[in-house]
């Protein structure tokens, strides 16, 4: 069996407890150390409170293991702020308000762009990693606003009046791809 701290998702996540469920692996864990506000990147040390918060990780042996993490809540204590609360951001780990982790949702992410929405959501199914259709075709949406699109070495063409201004123009690229791209010009 795995170690307690080879159990841990990240480095500042204290593991207390694996048990073994009916169908899944229950990893217990608390997170450790003092955060920055995300408002104004001061160092809190005063806790407010926290809260329980269940993740999805990563398959073990073809079981689905979950984290309960225990997180907490922080006061800010600059005046200048104007987040008097906040949560601890677990980069690399999971995103707010996320209920599978980082590790999961770049699988989610990568079978979404090779298989689809529902054949990807079977395939999550076999891999003991479930996550529906729609969250497949949410989290390629998702990607695609983060990660801007290449730009291709199209050319700008300015018309200097505006009696030569066609109704559509074809560009294309100019690797030779056989792409054509139809961009309606305006005249300013």
């Amino acid at each position: 069996m795995k170690t307690q701290k080879s159990w841990a998702p990240g480095d500042k996540i204290n593991v207390y407890s694996v048990k073994r469920g009916i169908n899944r692996w229950v990893v217990e864990a608390e997170t450790q150390g003092l955060p920055f506000c995300p408002g104004c990147r001061t160092l809190s040390g005063s806790r407010h409170s926290s809260y329980l918060r269940c993740l999805q990780d990563l398959p073990v042996q073809g079981v689905l293991v979950m984290i309960n993490l225990r997180s907490r809540r922080w006061r800010c204590r600059n005046p200048a702020c104007l987040r008097k609360i906040f949560t601890e951001r677990l980069p690399g780990i999971a995103s707010p308000l996320a209920r599978r982790s980082c590790r999961v949702m770049e699988l989610v992410r990568l079978i979404g762009h090779s298989a689809g929405g529902r054949p990807g959501e079977r395939l999550m199914e076999r891999f003991a990693m479930p996550a529906s259709d729609d969250t497949i075709l949410r989290q390629l949406k998702r990607a695609a606003k983060e990660r801007p699109l290449p730009r291709d070495n199209h050319h700008e063409i300015r018309i200097a009046s505006p009696e030569n201004v066609p109704e559509r123009l074809i560009v294309t690229s100019p690797r030779n791809t056989g792409y054509i791209r139809y961009a309606k010009l305006a005249f300013n």
